[in-house]
């Protein structure tokens, strides 16, 4: 557990404890108070306080998370209103344990014991003064170490996550590791997770994988509501968008929760952002086909796993290299590993682009929803998507249909996925019918020794009865 930074402070009728925890899941906040002791919880952070006066938890007592600065704020009421806290700036003191009362050891003791025996005393005996730390202050270094996430202006996040790294990321060291050490690492490591065996079954035998490339998605019938929508210049209706994307009130509630940011981005980095987009949309719309619209506890692994920009913290530069990457990673890690379905998912992504940044909004916040109930892929929201769901509602049409453009125009091959899968298809096919030319000859064999004994049996027969004559 993390000791957070912390204020306190005073006025006639509360005691005021201001938290900064930038990287805590809100929804596991916990918050006890009784008399001189104070335990605030919210993973992976813990703080416990010996305050120098009495609080009480009566129906006053309020706390309140500012999302824009990653701060909780406490307030405590006092059990006697006007009573002055002295030293709350002395934060060891308030730190400090408690003094315990010392026990003598028993003339008699109990040296075994079996589990039914075990009482809440027993468990009320537990010690829960763990050691705290002042944190200390971020080193000066750290303004020259590796950049990450929304537009690269995150670092030193994941310093502070070493116990549940990999649950999160697969990066083995996300503060040392460059945007080019990170993309040939996940390059090398895709490379060895490849199984020819998974791809080939898969290939072969696709029933199910059929079905889902059959399955009819939202997207693919709004796009042809839509086609009807365009005016004579065979262009997008502007209103469309706000027409059709409707958000429901679920929706609309988070919305508001969203922080109000202003981002300042050059053309580059609006470009790297919306490339880090279609990475994204694809791992969802993956989700999304093979669910069949319903998200299991698998989803937020299966998006984070396929999207490089969640899983390695990617960054690109060029078209051509998000799409070859998204089906690099569709092919290595999930479940259903099929070019055909691959294909038809960058489609969904291109029919998405092609209905509006509200659609694509709708996207993010479902994905936001996944991660925020996830045990650790939580903090993927504070580095990416939160910002991701601001920055799009303030982005321009124009580029948003201009990439939809390039989208709908791009064809990835199989021979720049870089594993030969071309050949693999090949030979499995080879093998198939080889296995049923052998099948057939068998039958063929089965059948002409069949005639030839039927055949011997009627001759045997027909000399039988010459001899009887």
């Amino acid at each position: 557990m993390l000791t957070p930074t912390f204020e306190v402070s005073q006025n006639e009728q509360f005691v005021i404890i201001v938290i900064k925890v930038p990287y805590g899941k809100v929804a596991d906040m916990e918050i006890y108070a009784k008399d001189n002791e104070f335990l605030f919880h919210m993973h992976p952070y813990f703080l416990r306080l010996n305050l120098p006066g009495q609080v009480i938890e009566d129906s006053r007592e309020s706390a309140k998370f500012d999302i824009d600065k990653g701060t909780c704020t406490v307030m405590l009421p006092k059990v006697n209103e006007g009573e002055y806290f002295e030293n709350l700036d002395l934060l060891t003191t308030l730190l400090a344990q408690p003094k315990r009362q010392q026990h003598k050891a028993p003339l008699i003791e109990v040296i075994s014991k079996s589990d039914e025996d075990c009482n809440e005393e027993d468990i009320d005996d537990f010690d829960w003064q763990l050691e705290q730390k002042l944190a200390e202050a971020e080193p000066q270094n750290q303004l020259l170490s590796a950049r990450y996430g929304f537009a690269n202006s995150y670092n030193g996040v994941f310093s502070y996550l070493q116990d549940n790294l990999f649950d999160i990321i697969d990066v083995p060291e996300p503060e040392k590791m460059s945007a080019n050490e990170r993309s040939a690492a996940r390059t090398a490591i895709e490379d060895e997770y490849f199984s020819e065996d998974h791809y080939i079954a898969d290939f072969m035998d696709h029933e199910q994988i059929k079905q889902l490339i059959a399955f009819e998605t939202p997207w693919h019938t709004a796009c042809s509501v839509m086609a009807n929508a365009c005016d004579n210049d065979n262009k997008m209706d502007t209103d469309y968008d706000a027409k059709w994307n409707l958000f429901s009130n679920e929706e609309k509630a988070l919305l508001r929760e969203l922080p109000n940011k202003e981002f300042l981005l050059d053309k580059s980095e609006d470009y790297q952002l919306l490339l880090g987009l279609i990475d994204i949309i694809f791992a969802y719309a993956y989700n999304y086909r093979t669910t069949e619209g319903e998200n299991t506890v698998e989803s937020a692994w299966t998006i984070c796993k396929i999207s490089s920009s969640l899983s390695w913290l990617e960054v690109f530069n060029r078209f051509e290299n998000v799409l070859i990457v998204c089906c690099r990673r569709a092919l290595c890690y999930p479940l259903f590993r099929n070019w055909e379905l691959t294909q038809t998912i960058l489609k969904d992504v291109a029919n998405i682009f092609m209905l509006g940044k509200r659609c694509i909004l709708k996207c993010l916040l479902e994905i936001r929803q996944l991660l925020k109930n996830h045990e650790y892929k939580y903090i993927l929201n504070d580095i990416f998507i939160t910002d991701y769901c601001v920055w799009i509602q303030k982005l321009s049409n124009a580029k948003i249909r201009f990439m939809s453009q390039k989208l709908h125009q791009a064809r990835v091959t199989k021979s720049v996925i870089g594993w030969d899968i071309q050949l693999l298809e090949h030979a499995a096919i080879a093998v198939q019918d080889s296995f049923s030319e052998h099948s057939s000859e068998s039958i063929t064999s089965e059948e002409s020794s069949e005639e030839s004994t039927d055949s011997n049996s009627s001759n045997n027969e027909s000399s039988s009865d010459g001899s009887s004559h």
